[in-house]
């Protein structure tokens, strides 16, 4: 059967004139079978755009179609799809209404984890802060109880008193005192005081340098004034080697007794520190701060300005003027003007008139020195500065000397074999050497 090529859409049709895709009319009746070894003449231009118009309108109006039912096939699923999301949006509202819950649950849940999270802080911060209360107070078990003092006591007490108290017995016992000759004296004194000195000045801290300072004005004042008292009012002699008073000697005092007091006054000072101290303790009211739980003194020394209750009394043995405080250190200061005379008694080198005289009545004139001195030793504190603690030390002396001067002026001498010629002058015959 004779096919032929539409030209406008090249659909090969088998019978008629028409094509069947495009309807275009066929032109030429002689085509050959093969379509593509067959040539066809070229249609008029007009017809061609008639054509190619024709064709487009259908293949336009065949997509139109197809669009509208894509359209409609869109449409549908849309609704589908609503439906969809219209169960999805309550299944979603279901949802959210249990996460709302379950939020909230959880939101409680966190909550209470956070309070007791917080509650476990606040009690590991309570233990903490109770550890390091507790680490920085000192341990009240212990006689060395004070941090600002621990240092000072620590090496005075237990070494440095012991050092010179068994040096000063062994010469006594053992008289080598008899073989001393005046350098001999001056040289114990340096060995039993500068060692002493040294040491509180470069390894006892800010308290050790305050103690050497302020014992060693008392050294000094004591034996250049108070000295002369003892001559007038307790009758006492100094019997040295020949040439102590002409090269060895300071306002007719020996320069070795300036020497040897400093230790003797740093053990006395030292040690009824730490007993006030324990008193103040055994008597304090337990309503109040404990003396040991006072706030620590800074490592610098306030500026001059600062006010006199900016940390006063941090680290101090506060001996305030209560009945138990002014009995303890009237006890303390005569207990340690007896020990002092009775054990001086052994050396012939310290001479006096009447020894009963001079353990009752003595020891009361020699026990103002230290019912004055103990209370301001002990007022001291790290946070002192040097100035401070000099001018303590200055007042203390003037304090003690107003306190002789009345002895010697309404008492007098302890006993009726003392002399009282030249009692308003010093004595200048103190040290004798004719029977040494």
């Amino acid at each position: 059967m004779p096919t032929w090529e539409c030209y406008s859409c090249t659909f090969v049709n088998s019978r008629g004139t028409k094509c069947y895709v495009c309807s275009a009319v066929k032109k030429s009746t002689s085509r050959s079978n093969n379509p593509r070894t067959s040539s066809s003449p070229t249609p008029p231009a007009s017809e061609n755009v008639q054509s190619v118009t024709t064709d487009d309108e259908e293949e336009h109006d065949a997509e139109e179609d197809g669009t509208e039912d894509e359209a409609g096939a869109d449409a549908t699923d849309d609704d589908d799809g609503d439906d969809d999301d219209d169960g999805d949006d309550d299944d979603d509202g279901d949802d959210a209404d249990e996460e709302d819950e379950g939020g909230m649950l959880g939101a409680e849940e966190v909550i209470g984890e956070e309070e007791e999270v917080e509650d476990g802080d606040e009690e590991e911060e309570s233990n903490t802060t109770s550890k390091e209360t507790t680490a920085s107070l000192p341990n009240t078990s212990s006689w060395f109880d004070d941090p600002h003092r621990e240092a000072t006591e620590r090496f005075v007490l237990p070494f440095y008193s012991v050092a010179w108290m068994s040096v000063m017995v062994c010469v006594v016992i053992f008289e080598h005192y008899k073989w001393f000759t005046a350098k001999d004296y001056v040289t114990l004194g340096v060995l039993l005081a500068l060692p002493g000195f040294y040491i509180l000045v470069t390894r006892c801290g800010t308290f050790g340098k305050h103690t050497a300072l302020w014992v060693g004005v008392q050294t000094w004042m004591g034996s250049y004034f108070g000295t002369h008292y003892f001559y007038s009012i307790l009758g006492v002699k100094y019997v040295l080697p020949v040439g102590t008073v002409e090269h060895y000697s300071i306002n007719h005092v020996p320069i070795s007794m300036y020497l040897l007091a400093f230790p003797y006054f740093t053990t006395y000072h030292v040690l009824s520190s730490l007993l006030l101290r324990k008193i103040n303790q055994a008597f304090a009211d337990p309503a109040a701060t404990p003396l040991q739980q006072r706030p620590p003194a800074p490592a610098k020394a306030p500026s001059p300005g600062a006010g006199a209750s900016d940390g006063a009394g941090a680290g101090a043995c506060t001996t305030g003027w209560t009945l138990h405080n002014m009995v303890a250190v009237g006890v303390l200061a005569y207990i340690t003007a007896v020990l002092e005379a009775w054990s001086i008694g052994s050396f012939p080198g310290y001479w006096y008139p009447d020894k009963h005289a001079m353990l009752t009545k003595g020891s009361g004139f020699y026990a103002l020195f230290f019912v004055t001195s103990y209370p301001m030793f002990s007022q001291l504190t790290s946070r002192d500065t040097n100035w401070t603690v000099l001018v303590s030390s200055l007042a203390t002396a003037s304090m003690i000397w107003v306190l002789y001067d009345a002895w010697r002026v309404f008492i007098g001498p302890i006993s009726d074999l003392i002399p009282t010629e030249g009692m308003g002058h010093p004595v200048t015959n103190a040290v004798d050497v004719s029977n040494y």
